[in-house]
């Protein structure tokens, strides 16, 4: 997928140069082969596990990527789904979402070692007036928050180190983890990778999705000598 100029998800076609806007400017967009190890990435209806009763009382689309419309509204109890990611290898993955803000003032985003009993990442999500997210972390770290159309966020993460072997679970509360709380949230494009920064989107369904390495080539016809390449790069905000 890229990010076209009005900024939507589009999907690429192969073999075509992805000039994608997500970061504010016309760029070339090249990257290495990368797999999606979340499921049903824009559907809660299969594989996702319902934590309490949630709501799914609709949908939105940003081009051509999907969110649900999840909800909590037992203020008994906390709601949302989750899912166990089969991440392949130990250390720090990526993780990445795009949200928009419906009714509820919170929500909250996180991956649980469930068989250590620790929480590798937390993202605690606020919204202001305009939609704007801000975005408290406990654990892990946010890299960026990238601004789409129709006031949707994409956000961005690194978790703190993981144990592959363990029984990894992402978690969507869409009222956040305080019980008396409750609400709407537009959820969707959820990214599970085996790196320490994300990539572009992946959609799955049934299954993990492989995205192959990228590879730009273009014939030069110049006779044997030695010549320079020069390439300019923008440096990414998760080098840090």
């Amino acid at each position: 997928t890229y990010v076209d100029q009005g900024l939507l998800i589009r999907n690429a076609v192969a073999g075509k140069l992805r000039a994608d806007w997500s970061g504010s400017t016309l760029g070339l967009l090249l990257e290495g082969a990368r797999t999606n190890r979340c499921l049903q990435s824009e559907s809660f209806a299969a594989t996702w596990a319902a934590i309490g009763s949630p709501v799914n009382p609709g949908s939105i689309t940003l081009g051509g990527l999907n969110l649900q419309d999840i909800g909590d509204d037992n203020g008994a109890a906390l709601e949302g789904y989750q899912q166990s990611i089969a991440f392949t290898g130990d250390g720090p993955k990526a993780l990445s979402f795009f949200v928009r803000k419906k009714d509820a003032n919170e929500c909250r985003v996180d991956i649980n070692d469930a068989t250590a009993g620790a929480t590798r990442l937390i993202a605690t999500i606020t919204f202001d007036g305009s939609g704007t997210p801000t975005v408290v972390m406990t654990g892990g770290t946010l890299l960026r928050t990238i601004l789409l159309g129709n006031v949707v966020y994409r956000l961005e993460f690194a978790t703190a180190s993981i144990t592959a072997a363990n029984n990894n679970q992402l978690r969507v509360f869409p009222a956040g983890a305080t019980v008396l709380n409750t609400g709407n949230t537009y959820f969707g494009g959820f990214q599970c990778e085996d790196a320490i920064y994300p990539s572009s989107y992946i959609k799955t369904t049934a299954a993990a999705i492989t995205r192959a390495a990228d590879a730009l080539t273009f014939p030069i016809g110049f006779a044997p000598q030695d010549l320079t390449v020069y390439v300019r790069l923008p440096r990414p905000a998760w080098a840090d």
